[in-house]
């Protein structure tokens, strides 16, 4: 079976965070036999740079199983393989409808792209389980709705509806979202942290960075490259 740890990186300051991420998610790769592959060649260059993203069909379609991770996440390299309880027939994400009622955004988009606009669940697209018959909920629209901090994430949910697919939800070890669960106990439980909610340019890279080195010793990570 081919397996797929993914990532993507563009621009000097997206690729200092990924200089400290992407070396957790090697090793992480490397443990779970599984190729680390980074995108980092833009195909939308003049679009907001999250729709990149849809460049996971190709990938997705090449591999039997694939984990896609953000680069502003950190993982536990000795974590369990997201392979082994997650069903090949699902794809799964962590449903954030119930923390953050986060639901008018993907209403209008669902509307844009003409799919009912009752969603089932609403995850974050920041870290993703899935297989090869997923590919096609990253199939690029012929119009792309812009207007919304997180085009592709709404994008994404809508055509996991519009697809019927499968749906499994990750719980928060599997995407420990900062400033939302920061609590000791979760901190000392989570396999990944996503600092999604922390700027990713100019000053903010230093403070992720140093956030994620901060993890990765907590997670007593002794690779030299890593802290």
């Amino acid at each position: 079976m081919r397996k797929a740890v993914v990532s993507m990186a563009f621009g000097n300051d997206w690729w200092k965070i990924a200089s400290v991420s992407f070396q957790a998610l090697s090793l992480y790769a490397e443990k779970i036999g599984a190729d680390f592959v980074v995108m980092s060649k833009r195909r939308y260059p003049n679009l907001h740079v999250h729709w990149e993203k849809l460049a996971l069909r190709e990938i997705v379609a090449e591999y039997d199983r694939t984990f896609y991770v953000d680069a502003d996440a950190v993982i536990r390299p000795t974590a369990q393989s997201v392979f082994d309880f997650v069903p090949e027939t699902h794809f799964a994400a962590h449903d954030e409808m119930i923390e953050t009622g986060r639901v008018d955004e993907y209403r209008r988009c669902a509307e844009f792209y003409g799919v009912d606009p009752v969603p089932r669940w609403y995850f974050n697209a920041g870290v993703l389980v899935l297989s090869r018959r997923h590919a096609d909920i990253f199939a690029a629209p012929t119009h792309f709705l812009e207007n919304s901090g997180m085009p592709e994430q709404n994008y994404v949910n809508v055509r996991t509806h519009q697809l019927e697919a499968s749906f499994m939800h990750l719980d928060w070890r599997w995407n420990t979202i900062w400033g939302r669960h920061q609590t000791v106990e979760e901190a000392a439980e989570s396999n990944l942290m996503h600092y999604a909610g922390l700027a990713k340019y100019g000053e903010g890279v230093a403070t992720i960075a140093s956030k994620m080195r901060e993890d990765l010793a907590r997670w007593k990570c002794v690779s030299p490259a890593v802290i």
